[in-house]
Parts: C-alpha cells; structure tokens; sequence
C-alpha cells in the first residue's frame, strides 16, 4: 500500500500526467534537534529515511519516492568550539516524488515512519516547492502559439522560439513569482512543466494537494478551471 495517496484529478484525456513533485526545505531550532536526536540517531551530522513504491497514477504504473532527511553540519573548517556551535547549518528537507516508469522497484531505507512522525510535528504546515509536468497537444496552449517566428532582420542564427516561460508575478514592489508554467514544443505536442508553493502539513494526502494546485496553475495555460 502507498505511503502517500496518490492524486486523482478531472484532468482531460488529451492531458498525459507524467511527473509531480513536492520539496520542502527549513531550518531547525536546537529545540527540534533535541527532539530528532531523541528518536533518530544522526550519523556524521545526518539521518535519512527513503522509500520507494510501485504504484498506479492516472491509469499507469507509476514511482512513487520519498526522502526526509535531518542534517546538523558545521559550515566552516578550523572554527574554535563556540565558532562552530554559532556556524552550524541545521535543516530538514521532506522530497516527495511521483513520476510515470514502467519499472519501479520496491525500496526502504532507514526509518521512515519515525522520521515522517518527526518532521509532521516540527510544523503544522510546511512550505513546499511544487513541480507538475505533464504533455499535451500543440495546439492546447490558448496564450500563444508555438513556435514562435523570429524577425531574420534582427535575430541572427536562429528561426523560431519554440518554448516560453509564463509567470504571475506579486502586485506589490517586489515582484515575486507567485507561479509559473514553462511550456516546450516537441516532437510529441506540447511539454508543460508549472511550479507553485503550497503549504501543506505532512500527511497522506500531502500529494494529493500538491498536483492539485499545480493543476490549476497548469489549466491556466492551456484552458479549463484555473486559479482565478
């Protein structure tokens, strides 16, 4: 049985799911670390728990991967003892991932149901980088048309832009990527790999959430129910 449940959506038929990603990465308190090295034992400043299942996603075999990881790492070389307390790198990182593969064999290292317990209960909810790739036809793409024609006159050595990056950026000053779609022609159609945060806790249905919004993000791009 998956570890995580793996995501079902109303996505259309010409649309082909064929990875989604969720990374998060944040820092840990001494307090935290006190907790993790209560129940996990870092070896060389570091403890990781993997898994890796076989799965169906969207009606084919499919992987799905997980890896967290607890690391306490001194940042320089040759610091007296107070220097290097004060010079630590200590974070945690949760890697889930789920991608189309006829093949996928089963995998366990570490303990995984101990280090998803820990890092569950650092935070009610952790800030995760979320990666959707999916194909469709060409012709599915509703903001422009790819390839695009490059002007000879002014463009020397190529003919065509047969990719672009699309992006909402924030309203205020700073102009922050709130998400993006980077869409590829191939020989196959269209390629479309969207990008969006979502903070999520850890828990089975952390996936699940996580192709969902990159979803909406995704129909942005070549039409359907969107962000707003």
């Amino acid at each position: 049985m998956a570890r995580f449940s793996v995501p079902t959506a109303d996505i259309p038929a010409s649309v082909t799911l064929v990875g989604v990603s969720a990374v998060a990465e944040f820092g840990l308190t001494p307090a935290a670390l006190e907790t993790i090295q209560s129940k996990l034992q870092l070896t060389d400043g570091a403890y990781h728990a993997k898994f890796r299942d076989a799965v169906q996603w969207g009606g084919a075999a499919a992987e799905l991967r997980g890896i967290i990881g607890f690391h306490d790492f001194p940042t320089g070389e040759g610091l007296s003892q107070g220097e290097a307390s004060a010079s630590r790198r200590q974070y945690a990182h949760i890697d889930l991932d789920l991608w189309r593969t006829s093949t996928a064999d089963p995998l366990e290292e570490g303990d995984w149901k101990t280090a998803e317990e820990v890092a569950a209960s650092l935070a009610s909810e952790h800030s995760f980088t979320v990666s959707l790739r999916v194909r469709a036809p060409l012709d599915s793409l509703r903001t422009v048309r790819l390839p695009i024609p490059l002007p000879s006159s002014t463009t020397i050595g190529f003919s065509h832009m047969t990719g672009v990056r699309l992006a909402k950026l924030s309203e205020d000053a700073g102009n922050e990527e709130l998400y993006s779609v980077v869409a590829d022609r191939t020989k196959q159609g269209l390629s479309l790999l969207a990008t969006v945060r979502v903070s999520s806790p850890l828990d089975t249905k952390t996936l699940e959430r996580a192709q969902e919004r990159a979803w909406l993000v995704t129909s942005l791009a070549i039409g359907g129910r969107g962000e707003g």
